[in-house]
């Protein structure tokens, strides 16, 4: 399959995601086997890292964020950001029996 991640922030504007991989350090993301991502191909060593935003509320100790996966059947050529919108009509061109979106949120806590 190809797997493509986006970061979803909703604290800092509701609507804005990010892809987060692939990257341009990651730039395979066809996946055939177990992978790490970071994966041992990548071009340059890297991490991805969770911080508290300086611009999340002050008001807040805890905010919720979200990684969106989603795993195609065939390759699909994503913008590197996208707002919910345009998010989900992107999605909606991939017919449903030949993709799989999974959505994990976790918490940031000041």
């Amino acid at each position: 399959m190809y797997v493509s991640i986006f970061a979803w922030y909703p604290h800092l504007d509701g609507e804005n995601m990010a892809q987060i991989f692939p990257n341009q350090f990651d730039t395979n993301n066809h996946i055939t086997s177990f992978t790490r991502i970071p994966s041992h191909q990548a071009k340059q060593s890297y991490v991805l890292e969770s911080f508290w935003q300086p611009s999340y509320p002050n008001s807040k100790e805890v905010v919720d964020e979200w990684l969106i996966v989603v795993g195609t059947l065939k390759p699909v050529t994503w913008q590197s950001n996208y707002n919910l919108k345009g998010f989900k009509e992107k999605l909606s061109e991939i017919p449903m029996n030949e993709r799989r979106v999974v959505r994990k949120n976790y918490f940031q806590l000041r």
